[in-house]
């Protein structure tokens, strides 16, 4: 054992063992700190990945249900059957399109005849050559296709009249350099599309044509490196096509780094700190030093400890309030932290405008309904709200007195909807409610009740008082089967409801009804 003659030279040995505590836990607290870092870093890849997954099936589903209503419309199979066969004009096709579809959210449509030759739409030809076609009656076939204009998400129904193939409906999404860079300031990341493991499109013109590693892992661009995570796309949309979600290593690796100089910092203020402010003070050293250790002590071990200040008599004790101070503003961080990635979550699962749930928070939150109304031995019930004619109020009044409709609407949504009941904005001026263990005589009770509210509250704007109406579409049904199909089944039964009420007029609830099991009959109230 070590013999010290002096208080003084013991109280310098015992100082200098304080720093090197002090120093030994701020490097373990830094080893460790790294560690969850580089362990976040990958988790939130893999959270954002399965989120842009999600995302990306919600437009496949999306593309998909637009496609089917497209080719079910009769009056399109009529007109195409007397363009195709009877060699009439194909101006009225294309008005009867705009009239009954004109609204949907798509980049591309077109109508062609079984070799090919376009009749109606605006498509890019590299998408009618390239598309792989299906024959079989009541298919949609979904493909991503790379073009000159950028990868496509195509769809494309074969359109039948009197069991005669007269030729297909082909609609698309465009994935461009806007569409990645509007997903990359949600996900916080870079987003890759390749063909064949080279890069075809990104926000990063340089990028293109780069070449994803062997184990396609990781992407190397001049002086960076990106981690990537691969976005399964079945093999039936595409061989060649794949979405990768990537992360920057060298911002990983520069936060790394700004952490560890400011643990180098307080390492070294501390032992400074400590130091002189021991020797100065030897009658006084024993309490502030232990609280110190104290306070480091749960640092190392990731804590932030409430500190109270205390009257400054010494150095140590302005030490003690310095480190408080520094906690403080560590968990204020922490705060700021916290309340921006709520922020992000809520962003991720709402419409910004009416601030109702999305398209994507449903196909999150409906298998947990699914589960229960299982459980319960209960009914999932669906309305789905459109504002008729909207188009022609934006045409009249403006988008923003559009904007303003949809935003009061919204507010009348849940003034007269219940605790139980889940509201989203599906797109446009399309709404839906999902609710459970209600009858359909009690979810029809509700539809009817916002109908009525909606024609009888007008919508002032400016100097003007525009007057709405809606028509809701209604099932009712015992959730079965995975939750896709479930999902899909009352979407589809809700919306064919929806159609019934627009074409006989607007302004009405219309019920879809289930007779037995092998026939369903729109019934319309």
């Amino acid at each position: 054992m070590i013999k010290l003659a002096t208080f003084r030279s013991r109280l310098i040995f015992y100082i200098l063992l304080v720093s090197v505590f002090l120093s030994l836990s701020l490097g373990l607290s830094f080893w460790h700190t790294r560690n969850i870092l580089l362990s976040e870093a990958d988790q939130q890849l893999q959270r954002t990945s399965h989120l842009l997954d999600t995302y990306l099936v919600a437009e496949r589903l999306e593309l998909e249900r637009y496609a089917g209503i497209v080719r079910d419309n009769l009056r399109i199979q009529e007109y195409m059957y007397v363009v195709t066969e009877i060699g009439a004009e194909n101006a009225p096709l294309d008005k009867l399109y705009q009239q009954q579809f004109g609204w949907l959210p798509i980049d591309n449509r077109v109508l062609i005849d079984t070799k090919r030759n376009v009749i109606s739409g605006n498509s890019i030809s590299s998408i009618v050559s390239m598309a792989v076609l299906s024959n079989e009656p009541h298919s949609v076939r979904l493909q991503y296709i790379n073009t000159p204009q950028g990868v496509e998400l195509v769809a494309n129904a074969p359109v039948y009249y009197l069991d005669k193939l007269l030729g297909h409906i082909i609609i698309s999404r465009n994935y461009d350099t806007d569409k990645l860079r509007e997903l990359e300031s949600i996900s916080k990341g870079r987003i890759f599309i390749t063909d064949k493991n080279k890069v075809a499109l990104s926000t990063i013109p340089s990028m293109i044509k780069s070449s994803l590693t062997d184990d396609m892992s990781s992407l190397s661009f001049m002086n960076d490196t990106f981690m990537l995570n691969r976005i399964i796309v079945d093999d039936s949309l595409s061989k060649d096509i794949d979405f990768y979600f990537g992360v920057s290593e060298r911002r990983l690796l520069d936060n790394i780094e700004q952490f560890s100089k400011l643990i180098l910092l307080i390492v070294a203020f501390g032992v400074i700190g400590i130091l002189s402010l021991g020797i100065l003070f030897l009658r006084d050293f024993d309490k502030p030093i232990k609280k110190l250790l104290s306070m480091t002590d749960e640092v190392s071990k990731g804590k932030l400890p409430v500190i109270s200040k205390i009257t400054p008599r010494n150095e140590i004790d302005s030490l003690i309030n310095h480190f408080s101070d520094m906690i403080h503003s560590l968990r204020e961080k922490q705060i700021l932290i916290s309340k921006a990635q709520q922020e992000l979550e809520t962003l991720t699962i709402t419409d910004s405008l009416t601030e109702l749930y999305n398209r994507r928070h449903l196909v999150e939150v409906f298998p947990k309904l699914q589960a229960q109304a299982q459980r319960d031995r209960s009914p999932l019930a669906a309305i789905i709200i459109d504002i008729d004619h909207f188009k022609v109020i934006n045409d009249e009044y403006g988008h923003l007195a559009g904007d303003q409709c949809l935003v009061e609407f919204s507010a009348l949504l849940r003034s007269h909807s219940r605790t139980n009941d889940y509201l989203f904005r599906l797109g446009g001026e399309e709404f839906l409610i999902i609710t459970l263990g209600e009858t359909t005589k009690g979810v029809h009770s509700v539809a009817e009740k916002i109908r009525k509210a909606t024609e009888q509250t007008p919508i002032h704007y400016r100097d003007a008082h525009i007057h709405m109406t809606i028509s809701c579409g209604v099932c009712v049904e015992y959730p079965t089967g995975d939750k896709e199909r479930s999902l899909n089944s009352l979407l589809l039964h809700s919306d064919n409801a929806l159609y019934l009420a627009k074409q006989t007029g607007r302004n009405k609830v219309v019920v879809h009804l289930h007779e037995d099991e092998h026939e369903q009959q729109i019934k319309q109230h």
